[in-house]
């Protein structure tokens, strides 16, 4: 992944598809963590605090990754 120019990788097609898929898989990932959560709360709470966080990272920047 790249992650110095993100802005550039989004104009290009073929990386738009595979950051799409490894966006797609970590929110795959994480919604899958977050079901987990649910069934022990407090022992992955840390864990679904990162992945927030890595997220809302995500989001901020503007750039997946």
């Amino acid at each position: 992944m790249n992650r110095g120019n993100g802005m550039k990788t989004m104009s290009m097609r073929t990386n738009k598809k595979k950051l799409r898929q490894e966006v797609f898989r970590a929110g795959y990932r994480a919604g899958f963590r977050a079901g987990y959560r649910r069934a022990r709360r407090v022992k992955a709470r840390k864990q679904a605090i990162s992945i927030s966080m890595f997220f809302y990272r995500l989001y901020r920047s503007g750039k997946w990754v």
